[in-house]
């Protein structure tokens, strides 16, 4: 069997253990934006150990996202190996209408492909231009035109 795109990959159950499979299918599409960066300490024998933790969403505008957290000793090590975890841990939400179906689907649904911290509660209606799945505090999204 030839796997031809990502929904044979989710269809099938497979691990995604590479970034590079995720890089080929979906490509220049990916946009990750860094959620946050915040240092963290632990207190050790010698005095305290500093590394930095790093909040990275990614997606594409087509119903594919990742989110992840990362700690390591210096914040570029944290930004990149946060990327790469995002593009193994991307899912597909599927999109459903609120309301009447007038333009394109725009809210998360609550059932089945998505894991629990894409959506708290009930389905809502949300803004489109947001990252309203990804975060309680709703980060506003890049607004370059190519949000579906």
């Amino acid at each position: 069997m030839k796997i031809k795109s990502l929904e044979d990959i989710y269809l099938f159950s497979l691990p995604i253990k590479e970034s590079e499979i995720i890089d080929f299918f979906l490509g220049a599409s990916l946009k990750d934006e860094v959620l946050k960066i915040m240092p963290v300490q632990k207190q050790t024998q010698a005095g305290q150990r500093t590394r930095f933790k790093a909040f990275v969403a990614i997606r594409d505008y087509n119903g594919h996202v990742g989110l992840v957290v990362k700690c390591s000793k210096e914040v570029a090590t944290a930004i990149r190996g946060a990327i790469i975890l995002a593009k193994l841990s991307i899912v597909h939400v599927r999109r459903v209408y609120w309301g009447n179906k007038i333009g394109k689907p725009h809210n998360c649904s609550m059932q089945g492909d998505r894991p629990p911290w894409l959506c708290a509660g009930a389905s809502h209606p949300c803004p489109q231009r947001h990252w309203h799945c990804l975060c309680s505090c709703a980060q506003e999204a890049p607004d370059d035109g190519r949000y579906k």
